[in-house]
């Protein structure tokens, strides 16, 4: 069980579990796609946008309160007794805004997100916007904005990061009110102005929280409405070769995708062995006997699998294959 070691010390510090293992001590998952428990620790909250650090030290991800009343990125970390009861994010404390959407870059120095917090102390804009916190002598540093490079105004979010610092976002288009890819390369520490990435990344329909490949080799990305979907929203692949072109989009196989109309937040682990996604897929109910009483419904109800979305992993070897 994850929690057979939640534990106080004496100093009341308090462990998921004693076993120091990688990806909260959980078992790989195989090719099949596994609850992350990552997911448990929330207690039936939705939970999505999931980033670990190069080292394996410490996972970030999103989650969710209230039917999105509230929204803010929790943090846990390993340490050797074992790892860490979730805290909410150092950045992403203020319950007046939201704040989703973690992602490193790939050397672990920076971190970004998304938040719909104001830009300036006079700035009265409530629109999402891509910011960043980076490590200054051990410790994260007071998050700031990225620049109107990126930021404009009209909502940019989920951010994902080269090896280069290119930067990959989603950028809301109001007029034709639907979601597309950008790109801003990062060139003597300066992001570039942002542009639209070309068909067939972006298609016409609506497609964003792209997760791009440290090396630019390959980018996944949510797609909605495709003829080939299983659901409503569901995660495509296309591979970028050296001249800087697109393949076509590739529909991810079950059990990646599924019949859920709600899959839209992909990030694959730094060494490249496992694809986290987000689905909010449900439990089979014909697997819960009979009958159904007050404190077995309320266990049910802080399960995953309840019809709030959830973390996902698998292996990532479909990606080469």
């Amino acid at each position: 069980m994850l929690l057979s070691c939640s534990t106080a010390t004496k100093d009341e510090t308090t462990y998921v579990t004693c076993n120091t293992g990688d990806y909260l001590a959980q078992e790989p998952p195989g090719d099949s796609a596994v609850v992350f428990n990552a997911s448990r620790l929330v207690e039936g909250m939705a939970c999505r946008d999931i980033a670990i650090s190069p080292d394996g030290d410490k996972i970030y991800f999103r989650t969710t309160a209230g039917n999105r009343y509230l929204t803010t990125i929790l943090m846990t970390e390993r340490t050797e007794q074992g790892w860490l009861q979730p805290e909410v994010a150092h950045f992403a404390r203020d319950p007046q805004y939201d704040y989703m959407e973690p992602a490193f870059t790939p050397n672990g120095n920076k971190l970004f997100f998304a938040t719909n917090q104001p830009m300036s102390a006079t700035s009265n804009a409530s629109d999402f916007n891509i910011w960043y916190t980076e490590k200054q002598n051990g410790s994260w540093s007071k998050p700031k904005p990225l620049g109107t490079a990126v930021n404009t105004g009209i909502g940019e979010y989920f951010p994902s990061l080269a090896e280069d610092g290119t930067l990959y976002f989603t950028r809301t288009n109001t007029k034709e009110r639907t979601d597309f890819i950008y790109r801003s390369r990062l060139i003597k520490d300066q992001y570039q102005p942002a542009r639209k990435l070309p068909e067939p990344i972006n298609s016409g329909t609506a497609q964003f929280n792209a997760f791009i490949a440290p090396d630019e080799s390959y980018i996944i990305v949510p797609v909605y409405g495709r003829d080939d979907s299983f659901g409503g929203c569901d995660y495509y692949i296309s591979y970028r070769d050296e001249q800087d072109h697109w393949t076509e989009l590739e529909h991810l196989p079950k059990p990646i995708n599924s019949e859920d109309p709600s899959e839209w937040s992909p990030y694959v682990s730094s060494d490249g062995n496992y694809f986290f996604f987000m689905s909010a897929r449900k439990m089979n109910r014909q697997t819960i006997a009979p009958p159904l009483t007050f404190d077995r419904f309320v266990q049910l109800h802080r399960m995953p699998q309840n019809g709030n979305s959830a973390i996902y992993w698998t292996e990532a070897g479909f990606i080469e294959k």
